[in-house]
């Protein structure tokens, strides 16, 4: 990494990454893994860093000392990651539980707040905004205002960083749906057997779900893989700041260390939907007898497991998904698939997104004439379809024998014309 690039004394920087991450683990077969991860951290920190260069010139006057804005950092940081005390106390701009962790940053850092700007900056709603801007910074997300002298953009009412782990899963249920088969999310299956094609979106909340028949798939998994050892969804502590966040925001009353692992588990989840759907070979699955039953049943599919993966690969290149770095990682794809990467068992934090996609795709039966030449993904009546084929095929011996008497008559009249 280029150090011209950085502003902040080489200090500043370690104290951030110390309270920032967990230490990585000893694992060999890691190695490329954590590569990825300590280049994401890194980009998180120069992420933090750039909120921290203007915060510091926001304002009109003399800029705050740099390692006063690091301390907010750790500080709210170390709010988020221990346990909340119980509390009465609320804020005028929120009275809710989920004001607690910026309550306590308030409490912490109000002295500091007050000497760093003289006593000019000490209105609660400003505040609220710079905590936003703050709370953004830390997970990867925030981004300059457009507002002159403003910290966040949309005010402290637009909350960012919350918006990631408020829509991972719906709330229903801290129990964890399994899918059992991952072949199912085959992208040459989904492609060939039904009508549904995959499109490419670069909002996150919007990963794996269905708009008419497209699949929104979203490809960017390197950009949230310093998610993986942040210190603040890693922890094992119960009733964190993070989690009265995280469970308030999603309705709960009794928090919950769901939002906090689902939260970290985000790139990973992402990578390996990439692998089940554009590189399954990867993972050791033995490919050659995959829906053999559905395959008797559909005169146009995949005529060999080469032909699927050129397809995968197809519809890879149109989404724009690069597979090399999962050609690197498929050594530990397939050493950790049934451990903490969770490829066998289930997909979260989009496990309940997947299992309506693979409830959609089995359920889904032809709307028109025309998708009846479809197999389906296992809800499709089998003899409807060979009565569909058998139209089909009974209309082209139909209209080849029409056409061939045509011509027959056409041969017989020329014949008696020229005599």
């Amino acid at each position: 990494m280029d150090d011209a690039k950085w502003s902040l004394p080489m200090q500043s920087r370690q104290k951030l990454y110390a309270s920032l991450y967990l230490r990585l683990g000893d694992y060999d077969y890691l190695t490329l893994w954590y590569r990825e991860a300590i280049r994401a951290n890194v980009l998180l920190l120069r992420h933090i860093e750039e909120f921290i260069l203007y915060a510091a010139q926001a304002r009109n006057g003399a800029s705050p000392p740099l390692d006063m804005f690091v301390d907010d950092v750790t500080t709210f940081v170390h709010i988020l990651k221990t346990p909340n005390p119980a509390s009465s106390t609320t804020s005028k701009l929120d009275p809710t539980p989920a004001a607690f962790p910026r309550r306590r940053f308030w409490e912490a850092r109000f002295a500091a707040w007050n000497d760093r700007w003289g006593g000019c900056l000490n209105d609660e709603h400003v505040f609220a905004e710079y905590v936003e801007g703050l709370s953004d910074a830390v997970f990867g997300v925030w981004q300059k205002p457009s507002r002159a002298g403003s910290f966040h953009e949309g005010g402290p009412d637009h909350r960012c960083a919350d918006h990631i782990f408020t829509t991972l899963s719906s709330g229903r249920s801290d129990f964890l749906k399994v899918i059992r088969d991952h072949r199912v999310f085959d992208a040459a299956f989904i492609e060939t057997y039904g009508p549904f094609r995959f499109k490419r979106t670069d909002r996150l909340e919007r990963h794996l779900t269905i708009q008419g028949h497209d699949i929104l798939f979203f490809t960017e998994w390197r950009k949230w893989v310093g998610l993986c050892y942040h210190a603040v969804l890693q922890t094992e502590e119960a009733n964190t700041g993070f989690e009265v966040l995280a469970n308030t925001r999603l309705g709960r009353v009794r928090t919950s260390r769901r939002s906090a692992r689902a939260t970290g588990s985000i790139p990973i989840s992402l990578l390996l939907m990439q692998y089940l759907c554009f590189y399954v070979e990867a993972l050791g699955f033995d490919s050659s007898d995959q829906r053999g039953q559905r395959r008797r049943f559909f005169m146009f599919s995949l005529n060999s497991n080469e032909s699927s993966v050129l397809k995968r690969h197809a519809i890879a290149a149109r989404l724009h998904i690069d597979l090399q770095p999962l050609e690197r990682l498929k050594g530990v794809a397939n050493r950790r698939q049934h451990d903490e990467w969770g490829l066998a068992l289930h997909l979260e934090p989009f496990d309940e997104r997947a299992s309506r996609l693979v409830e959609t795709l089995s359920a889904w039966k032809p709307q028109t004439f025309w998708e009846m030449r479809y197999p389906g993904y296992g809800g499709v009546d089998p003899i409807g379809l060979y009565g569909f084929h058998f139209a089909i095929i009974l209309g082209i011996v139909t209209i080849f024998g029409f056409a061939l008497a045509i011509a027959q008559t056409i041969g017989q009249f020329r014949g008696n014309s020229s005599h």
